[in-house]
């Protein structure tokens, strides 16, 4: 601990050392160009909200999704736009010169690939008119005749190659389908891609006229959109209300002000080391700033609140610093330690997202013990002032509470930690009916535009969510043998069934569609003759036509490059994890029995690889709560001195997660994603008081329980008001429009309070337990 006086003793040294280190740290957030030219890599803070981010990199899934694009393109690049009429349907003639005329100037807009925009005039279309057969768009002004219209209205409605793909089955809304060009594949470019798609419709609306925009590429760009709003409300309510919990806790604003500093240059440093490691921010991790202004101020505290006491006592300003600094330093480094480990757990976690968000904090906790014993000593002892408080509310509340603690635990700790055991058996009990689910917009509330859309499209128009089922053939061509094409075309007349429809199905497209599309054509649409080509040379020779067709071959996405692959789009529900794995489950097995053997199935896309990281979410949770148990296990250990003591320590540390997973249970709250994260963080988090509260009662050194209690006394308001402090910080983020952001600041602050009840109550019976045992001096007693 002598390197704690460090700067006490040589504090210019110390104070260049934090400018230096700030310096560093705003460079690459300022200057990301020069720095990139000199380091000859992208250096900067940037944003990365791809799906891929949600994908867990050690699932064997990812490498059959990466072949899928290699063969079909990327699934989430395109937009989905319908226009919905309130009256009348939009295969009426003005309305589909209308359709018309917006494609037109559509597909002239930089970012789009103008050639494959699909909509309700510019999908494909075949004529037969005699000997002569056309594959042309199927509106053009001026064309269409009266009666063709009226074929319009009759066939579209019902053709799975239109219905839910440009017209909704009741005709009143129209879709676009409006791809990024492969040129302007970036991330930069995707965003504004999406929002000027969105921004170009809203300015050609008409009266009667409801706009509705989905697809993966336009809900990251939503999602970013309501993180940016978030940053600009709830970044300066925390930084403000930091402040004024500190001014508040600590009875002296400029106290306040010394512990913001730190804070401020926790998240400085932090973000800047982001910057220069090329860490970005991503759904979750753009609250780091938050949370490190919440988990980073309680070094500061316990500082200032030590500082405090020895001047009461009548220690000088210098000195109350000098003796201060051994008393908290070794407890505020294990905190720091096991606050760490807590985020930094995440990186057991195989989703990018998780790592990307865990590591920061990590090591943006120990900047921030850094930065409080590099800036804090040197100040308070120039200025003993900023230790000075005038008694008031916060002060005596805390001291209330802590007494009121020791009045029930120390006659009686015996009933404490039965009342407790009491409690924690219904808990227990209510587990097995906890939940791991979720699904995709899962993170935002029924209010927002995100999930209203979604709904919208779910309900009127086949949805957008799609699972990519792959058959991919032994050799070139594979794909297109007769038997595969049959397989395909039972495999989609089975998925179109009433039972995958219940099961979640909402639209189904294949090639075999076109094939059989093209033949009852060929055939003047007889009845029965809407069924594949008997022949080899049918099927090449309708393909062969569907290659000249205007404005594009609509096979091509359907095939692969080789014709050793075809694919099968299933667009299903936003369903539940575990509902959408049956749905996949149920698929193949449909699709087993009827592939030939040498057709390989192969069930992927982006959908089902954003579900993919809840199957790994329990597995990734026990993993980085282990790794924290570990670490918290060995800082007890370190400082008590004790496997008893370490082992009964962690009990109290353990009952809050106990309590809020039990809580879930009974409300049918499901666990997904960010909840989970809350115990990983909350862990290494609610630690610290029972970390102090050893640390106060071995600097005792006394023999017997009357130290636990004593001590309990004297460090409980500190205990207190570094909880409200970190709750109150967390209650920031209730303020937040992702609902994944309101549910982790919400249980975080629940955990935290229930973990000061258990370290006022359970932690001090405990260690008062363990204390009377007429044990030899440093086996198991705490002092």
């Amino acid at each position: 601990m002598r390197l704690l006086l460090l700067s006490l003793r040589h504090p210019r040294a110390a104070l260049a050392l934090v400018a230096v280190a700030s310096a560093l740290a705003v460079l690459p957030l300022v200057c990301p160009g020069s720095l990139s030219r000199l380091a000859g890599r992208p250096v900067g803070l940037r944003s990365d909200f791809g799906v891929r981010s949600l994908f867990p990199t050690r699932d064997p899934r990812l490498a059959t999704y990466d072949a899928f694009m290699e063969d079909f393109g990327r699934d989430d690049a395109t937009a989905m736009v319908l226009l919905t009429r309130e009256a009348g349907s939009v295969l009426e003639r003005p309305y589909l010169e209308r359709v018309h005329a917006l494609t037109e100037a559509l597909r002239r807009l930089p970012r789009v690939d103008g050639e494959r925009v699909l909509s309700l005039s510019h999908v494909t279309w075949v004529r037969s008119e005699g000997d002569t057969l056309q594959l042309a768009p199927l509106f053009e002004p001026g064309r269409a005749s009266d009666g063709e219209l009226a074929n319009y209205r009759e066939r579209l409605p019902a053709n799975p190659l239109y219905r839910d793909r440009v017209v909704s089955a009741d005709a009143s809304t129209a879709a676009f389908l409006v791809p990024l060009h492969k040129a302007h594949d970036t991330e930069s470019n995707r965003d504004a891609f999406a929002q000027e798609v969105r921004a170009w419709f809203e300015a050609r609306l008409v009266p009667g006229e409801t706009l509705h925009v989905d697809g993966l590429v336009t809900t990251r760009n939503e999602i970013r959109g309501h993180m940016r709003r978030d940053a600009r409300v709830y970044y300066p309510v925390a930084f403000a209300l930091l402040v004024a919990i500190l001014a508040w806790v600590l009875g002296s604003l400029r106290g306040g002000a010394a512990a913001t500093l730190v804070v401020a240059l926790s998240v400085l440093w932090t973000l800047g080391g982001m910057a220069l490691l090329d860490v970005p921010l991503n759904l979750i991790s753009t609250a780091i700033p938050v949370i490190l202004c919440v988990v980073c101020v309680g070094d500061s505290v316990h500082l200032i609140h030590c500082c405090r006491t020895l001047r009461a006592s009548g220690a000088p300003g210098r000195e109350a610093v000098e003796r201060a600094l051994p008393e908290v330093g070794l407890a505020c480094l294990l905190t720091s330690v096991t606050t760490a480990a807590g985020f930094g757990s995440m990186a057991a976690s195989d989703v990018p997202m998780v790592r990307d968000f865990g590591l920061p904090v990590a090591l943006g906790t120990m900047a921030a013990y850094a930065a409080t014993f590099l800036v804090l000593p040197p100040l308070l002892a120039r200025w003993p002032a900023l230790v000075e408080a005038r008694p008031g509310a916060a002060h005596g509340l805390t001291e209330r509470l802590a007494r009121l603690a020791v009045r029930l635990g120390e006659p009686r700790p015996w009933r404490v930690l039965a009342a407790a055991a009491l409690v924690a058996l219904p808990a227990v009990a209510v587990l097995g009916r906890l939940r791991v689910e979720s699904r995709m917009l899962g993170d935002f509330g029924p209010e927002t535009r995100l999930v209203q859309t979604r709904e919208f499209v779910e309900a009127r128009f086949g949805g957008v969510s799609a699972l990519q089922v792959v058959l991919r053939g032994q050799r070139p061509g594979g794909a297109l043998d007769l038997a595969a094409l049959r397989a395909v075309d039972g495999l989609v007349a089975e998925l179109r069934g009433t039972a995958f429809r219940e099961a979640g199905v909402l639209h189904v497209l294949a090639l075999t569609d076109y094939l059989k599309d093209m033949h009852h054509i060929l055939h003047e649409r007889a009845p029965g003759t809407e069924v594949l080509p008997a022949t080899p040379e049918a099927v090449a020779q309708y393909l062969f036509l569907y290659e000249g067709a205007e404005p594009s071959d609509p096979t091509l996405d359907l095939v692969s490059a080789r014709r050793d692959a075809t694919r099968v789009v299933v667009r299903v529900r936003n369903l539940y994890t575990p509902a959408f794995f049956d749905l996949v489950r149920r698929v193949a097995e449909a699709a087993g029995r009827r592939l030939p053997p040498d057709l390989r199935l192969e069930i992927t896309g982006a959908t089902l690889m954003g579900q993919a990281v809840h199957q790994s979410l329990v597995r990734n949770l026990l993993y980085s709560l282990a790794l924290a148990l570990v670490v918290v296990t060995a800082s007890f250990l370190a400082l008590a001195r004790s496997v008893t003591v370490a082992l009964a320590s962690l009990i109290p540390n353990l009952l809050p997660l106990l309590f809020i997973l039990a809580g879930m249970a009974a409300c049918g709250v499901a666990l997904e994603v960010v909840s989970s994260l809350v115990f990983c963080v909350t862990f290494g988090i609610a630690v610290d008081d029972t970390l102090h509260l050893i640390a106060a009662v071995r600097q005792r050194r006394e023999a017997g329980a009357e130290a636990v209690w004593l001590t309990l006394e004297e460090v409980g308001p500190a205990l207190i008001q570094t909880t409200v402090i970190l709750a109150g910080g967390f209650s920031v983020l209730l303020l937040s429009t992702i609902h994944a952001n309101r549910v982790f600041g919400g249980a975080c602050v629940l955990t935290l309070i229930l973990a000061l009840a258990a370290d006022l109550t359970v932690t001090p019976a405990l260690l008062a337990i363990l204390s009377r045992r007429r044990a030899p001096a440093g086996a198991d007693s705490v002092s």
